[in-house]
């Protein structure tokens, strides 16, 4: 296990060369988009020994939250009519014992072809709510978000229902839909 921060395009360099097959990233979207743009050049492994992984971990809002919602949150939505929701019994929380539905997890590949032979990708994309976290009381943790973001409901949105589609600071954010 190797672990190292990387917040500059520059920082990324010192991967460079080391056969790193799995890469999970925490708080993605901290990230800026060139960095995030550098993580896959730097993942790679034995051929037929490790299949190369890349796991962001990440919420809406920050720097790399277009790039991110870009690459796999628009994704998924547009393959959810071909491909569907991967199906999930009723989930009860361990602590509080309510029950949930999980709605938002895809599963899919795509086809890429580079120089000619067709590399398959496979994407999984969970869009997660606080109440998944079985390690504490998600009510306790909602009412403190709640309570510390009374005066910015955007960014409540986001953290605490996992809302990319609402945007802080953007001035034309019709336009910005529209684009993507």
């Amino acid at each position: 296990i190797f672990i190292s921060a990387a917040e500059t395009v520059e920082d990324t360099d010192k991967f460079q060369g080391g056969n790193i097959p799995r890469v999970l990233v925490d708080e993605a979207q901290t990230l800026s988009p060139k960095v995030l743009e550098r993580i896959p050049a730097i993942v790679r492994g034995p051929r037929g020994v490790y299949h190369p992984q890349i796991i962001y971990l990440a919420n809406p809002n920050g720097p790399g939250q277009r790039w991110l919602k870009q690459r796999f949150i628009t994704p998924v939505r547009n393959h959810l009519p071909r491909h569907g929701n991967v199906q999930h019994d009723d989930w009860i929380h361990p602590l509080t014992g309510d029950t949930h539905k999980i709605l938002d997890h895809w599963r899919f590949k795509t086809k890429q072809i580079i120089d000619g032979e067709a590399i398959w990708r496979y994407m999984e994309t969970w869009l997660t709510r606080t109440w998944m976290n079985p390690t504490f009381n998600y009510r306790e943790y909602e009412a403190n978000l709640r309570s510390a973001l009374k005066d910015n409901p955007t960014l409540a949105r986001q953290w605490i229902e996992n809302d990319w589609d609402v945007s802080a600071g953007e001035f034309f954010e019709e336009l910005s839909n529209a684009i993507e």
